[in-house]
């Protein structure tokens, strides 16, 4: 019985995967935009979030080129894919993060709020068909005066480990 308790301890230390290496340093233009449903355009992307998400490309040897997603001009996903293409240079890869934050409804003193993410991973030279992941996470704010950002912050390791994952993907199917 010990021993069953030791191996199952020891079985959840186990990390489940390995991070997939690019097999050279590449550029990729990464750029984040959080649609308000509170206030007309778009709003900027914490700090923090920006760069948890860059810390995801880096550790699988890619180059992350941030580009202010404040700027873009469309409300589509390929419009804003030709923009951030346009706007990135040298960039192989194009990293396409589009966020919402909705405020929902307040339970037992928590500020309610879903956060949709629609990641989208491209050649630059469209070479090959875009792919696209979504996540959706519900997110419990403490405070009144949390807003759409901050929402997007509790959400963004969720949203970082799903763009970690698209990545090795993308890795491993030898289209980087």
């Amino acid at each position: 019985m010990r021993t069953l308790i030791l191996s199952l301890a020891l079985a959840g230390c186990i990390k489940t995967g390995a991070v997939q290496q690019a097999a050279q340093p590449s550029p990729v233009a990464l750029t984040t935009v959080l649609e308000s449903t509170e206030s007309p355009g778009l709003q900027a992307i914490p700090d923090d979030v920006s760069s948890r998400l860059s810390e995801q490309v880096s550790a699988r040897g890619l180059v992350p080129q941030s580009v202010d997603g404040a700027t873009t001009t469309g409300n589509s996903t390929d419009t804003r894919l030709a923009w951030l293409a346009e706007s990135a240079s040298g960039a192989k890869v194009l990293m396409l993060i589009e966020t919402e934050a909705r405020f929902s409804v307040q339970v037992n003193g928590r500020y309610r709020w879903n956060v949709d993410a629609t990641l989208t991973l491209a050649h630059a030279d469209g070479s090959a068909d875009a792919q696209t992941s979504t996540v959706s996470a519900p997110v419990a704010l403490v405070y009144a005066h949390q807003d759409e950002e901050d929402a997007l912050l509790e959400a963004s390791p969720l949203i970082a480990r799903r763009l970690g994952v698209m990545l090795d993907a993308w890795i491993a199917s030898g289209q980087l």
